[in-house]
């Protein structure tokens, strides 16, 4: 029997009392949400053989080291503002659009666009064992980045469209163990990814910890056959925890959705 996983609202609320608002979220459950050391150290140092910038390798991290809590609650309470009412059913989730930036004549590296959004419930499909959530009608069109100091700054859509562009342009993608590396295939290689906000908030407070980070990896999609592998994202915290160790201590966070093979509408979750 799966054990399920509640998202630990109480838990959340206690350390972090403007987090208040994140009860009135559909609670999800984390079940197989979480990746021990060994997988995902796996997943990320598979980058180096599936992932190609500048003809190059891409290094693991993104950005400059961890990112404070304090960065990600900005985020958090700016789509505050765009939640419907209760009761209506929805979460909040952080985007992360997959971008390239030329640091230098010719030379990129990768440089994601963030992005809180709102999702409601759209109703329980038993075939898939998943709630269908949607993007909420009215939601932010603030889109942000992380500076060399790893806090998020304020990004334009022309600066988003620039990234989005070359990272379509310059990344190379071995899509299985038997193909070469080629260009970015519109339709099958990952666009974005999604991640709730109550997944990042749980990682740090499983590792007692005030700071996360992203970490490149690929993620390679069993039931998948043709063109398997992935670029994805991986979140990861310090493991400072004291107490009884929770599903994420000590373990990264793959709880999110890639975008494909997503619907670029829909996105199922499983709620506790």
């Amino acid at each position: 029997m799966i054990k399920v996983i509640a998202t630990p609202f109480e838990e959340l609320i206690e350390l972090h009392e403007f987090l208040d608002p994140i009860q009135n979220e559909d609670q999800l459950s984390l079940e197989l949400a979480d990746v021990d050391v060994a997988e995902a150290n796996n997943r990320i140092m598979n980058c180096r053989a599936y992932l190609q910038l500048n003809a190059q390798p891409i290094p693991y991290p993104i950005g400059n080291g961890m990112i404070d809590k304090t960065e990600l609650d900005v985020l958090f309470n700016l789509i505050l503002n765009y939640v419907p009412a209760t009761p209506k059913k929805y979460i909040t989730v952080l985007k992360i659009i997959l971008g390239s930036k030329e640091v230098s004549t010719g030379v990129f590296e990768i440089h994601p666009i963030f992005q809180p959004m709102v999702l409601i419930w759209n109703g329980y499909y038993p075939n898939s064992n998943n709630h269908e959530f949607i993007r909420a009608d009215s939601n932010p069109s603030e889109l942000f980045q992380l500076d060399a100091t790893n806090k998020f700054i304020p990004a334009t859509p022309a600066e988003r469209d620039r990234f989005v562009k070359n990272y379509r342009e310059k990344i190379l993608i071995k899509h299985s163990d038997t193909e070469n590396h080629e260009k970015y295939r519109d339709g099958v290689d990952v666009k974005e990814v999604v991640f709730p906000f109550q997944t990042i908030y749980t990682v740090m407070e499983e590792n007692n910890s005030t700071i996360f980070g992203l970490s490149n990896c690929i993620q390679k999609i069993i039931h998948q056959e043709i063109n398997p592998v992935k670029h994805a994202i991986l979140i990861s915290s310090p493991d400072n925890h004291p107490h009884t160790p929770g599903p994420f201590t000590g373990k990264y966070a793959n709880r999110s959705h890639l975008c494909p093979p997503c619907n670029a509408a829909t996105f199922g979750y499983d709620l506790a």
